[in-house]
């Protein structure tokens, strides 16, 4: 097979995939500085999301809504083992969403950017039913109201 070689504005992502002897090749252009960009923020984005994901670290979250706490008022509140509460902080931490200090042996925890809490805060009822019944009309899940009744 001949040789390939990429100009400056692609770079050769190939997959070798060989039925019957039969190389495909899939070549992919360097996306542009602006893309980079978009796309760095758009993965973060994603990040959050999926650290908010869980209603065990939301549950966390509503308590730390009323402010600062450690992880022994924690735990009782969200009603799961003390690792995994930690396991769930650390992942909250690490996506920028809450912060800790440490005083003595404890470990306080709390928002970082209130504006977290008015995201979460623009997913009121109205409409979390109104998306519950755009999915009922493709799926067979049940709506909000279904589930609440």
């Amino acid at each position: 097979m001949g040789e390939f070689r990429p100009s400056d504005s692609t770079t050769m992502c190939f997959i070798s995939i060989r039925r019957k002897s039969i190389a495909i090749f899939k070549y992919c252009y360097r996306p542009l500085p602006s893309m980079k960009a978009k796309h760095k923020r758009l993965h973060l984005k994603a990040s959050v999301l999926r650290a908010l994901a869980d209603p065990i670290r939301l549950d966390m979250i509503e308590l730390l809504r009323k402010g600062e706490r450690c992880v022994c008022e924690i735990t009782p509140y969200v009603k799961v083992t003390q690792p995994l509460v930690s396991r769930h902080l650390k992942i909250l931490k690490e996506r920028g969403i809450i912060k800790s200090r440490k005083e003595r042996n404890r470990r306080y925890y709390s928002i970082t950017d209130d504006r977290i809490l008015n995201m979460l805060d623009s997913l009121d009822q109205g409409l979390l039913i109104s998306l519950s019944n755009a999915a009922a009309q493709h799926s067979n899940i049940p709506t909000l109201r279904e589930i609440l009744a």
